[in-house]
Protein backbone atom coordinates (compact mmCIF):
# COMPACT_ATOMS: atom_id res chain seq x y z
CA UNK A 1 0.00 0.00 0.00
CA UNK A 2 2.58 2.50 1.25
CA UNK A 3 3.84 2.02 -3.23
CA UNK A 4 0.71 2.54 -4.28
CA UNK A 5 0.20 5.99 -2.13
CA UNK A 6 3.80 6.85 -3.37
CA UNK A 7 3.18 6.25 -6.94
CA UNK A 8 0.05 8.23 -6.46
CA UNK A 9 1.54 11.15 -5.18
CA UNK A 10 5.01 10.82 -7.56
CA UNK A 11 2.76 11.15 -10.39
CA UNK A 12 1.90 14.91 -9.85
CA UNK A 13 4.90 15.91 -7.95
CA UNK A 14 7.81 17.25 -10.07
CA UNK A 15 10.94 15.62 -8.09
CA UNK A 16 13.50 17.98 -7.27
CA UNK A 17 11.89 20.91 -7.05
CA UNK A 18 13.26 22.64 -4.35
CA UNK A 19 11.28 24.15 -1.27
CA UNK A 20 11.92 26.75 1.52
CA UNK A 21 11.48 23.93 3.88
CA UNK A 22 10.06 20.91 3.80
CA UNK A 23 6.27 20.26 4.39
CA UNK A 24 4.90 17.62 6.21
CA UNK A 25 1.60 16.24 6.18
CA UNK A 26 -0.60 13.06 7.39
CA UNK A 27 -2.66 11.52 4.86
CA UNK A 28 -5.25 9.06 4.62
CA UNK A 29 -6.03 6.44 2.53
CA UNK A 30 -9.01 4.45 1.24
CA UNK A 31 -7.47 0.36 0.85
CA UNK A 32 -6.95 1.21 -2.64
CA UNK A 33 -4.68 4.11 -2.02
CA UNK A 34 -7.13 6.87 -2.99
CA UNK A 35 -6.65 9.92 -0.82
CA UNK A 36 -9.54 10.85 1.39
CA UNK A 37 -7.76 13.36 3.62
CA UNK A 38 -4.75 15.21 4.06
CA UNK A 39 -3.44 17.17 7.31
CA UNK A 40 -0.81 19.87 7.67
CA UNK A 41 1.58 18.77 10.33
CA UNK A 42 3.53 22.33 10.34
CA UNK A 43 2.66 25.76 9.36
CA UNK A 44 4.36 26.08 5.79
CA UNK A 45 2.64 22.62 5.03
CA UNK A 46 -0.71 24.83 5.67
CA UNK A 47 1.04 27.59 3.39
CA UNK A 48 2.15 25.98 0.17
CA UNK A 49 -0.53 23.38 -0.11
CA UNK A 50 -1.81 24.29 -3.36
CA UNK A 51 2.09 23.76 -4.79
CA UNK A 52 1.63 20.01 -3.91
CA UNK A 53 -0.43 17.54 -5.54
CA UNK A 54 -2.65 16.67 -2.02
CA UNK A 55 -5.65 19.14 -3.30
CA UNK A 56 -5.99 17.68 -7.03
CA UNK A 57 -5.52 14.02 -5.46
CA UNK A 58 -8.11 14.81 -3.04
CA UNK A 59 -11.33 11.95 -3.28
CA UNK A 60 -13.82 14.68 -2.07
CA UNK A 61 -16.62 11.96 -1.78
CA UNK A 62 -14.75 10.87 0.88
CA UNK A 63 -13.97 14.28 2.42
CA UNK A 64 -16.14 16.29 4.37
CA UNK A 65 -15.18 19.49 2.72
CA UNK A 66 -12.74 20.15 4.77
CA UNK A 67 -10.09 17.94 3.29
CA UNK A 68 -9.19 17.36 7.14
CA UNK A 69 -11.66 14.31 8.48
CA UNK A 70 -13.05 11.24 6.48
CA UNK A 71 -16.05 10.70 6.47
CA UNK A 72 -17.64 8.11 9.14
CA UNK A 73 -18.62 5.40 6.77
CA UNK A 74 -15.15 5.43 5.36
CA UNK A 75 -13.12 5.37 8.94
CA UNK A 76 -13.03 1.27 8.80
CA UNK A 77 -11.05 1.17 5.86
CA UNK A 78 -8.50 3.06 5.76
CA UNK A 79 -5.06 3.81 6.43
CA UNK A 80 -2.91 6.93 7.41
CA UNK A 81 1.22 7.89 5.95
CA UNK A 82 3.17 10.69 6.93
CA UNK A 83 4.01 12.42 3.24
CA UNK A 84 7.20 14.57 3.03
CA UNK A 85 8.06 17.58 -0.05
CA UNK A 86 11.85 17.49 1.29
CA UNK A 87 12.74 21.02 0.62
CA UNK A 88 15.16 19.43 -2.15
CA UNK A 89 12.24 17.92 -4.23
CA UNK A 90 12.44 14.69 -2.56
CA UNK A 91 8.99 12.68 -1.84
CA UNK A 92 9.04 10.75 1.10
CA UNK A 93 5.94 8.40 1.89
CA UNK A 94 5.83 6.23 5.52
CA UNK A 95 3.08 4.53 7.42
CA UNK A 96 1.58 6.96 10.14
CA UNK A 97 2.15 4.42 12.76
CA UNK A 98 6.12 4.54 12.25
CA UNK A 99 5.95 7.73 12.83
CA UNK A 100 6.37 9.34 16.28
CA UNK A 101 6.97 13.02 15.89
Amino acid sequence: MNQRVYDRIAQLWQAGRSLKQQLVYQVTVTPDGAIASYKPLIAAAESYLPETPLPKLLQPSLSDGTNREVKAVTKKAIAKYKVVFTNRGILEVSPWNGWKG
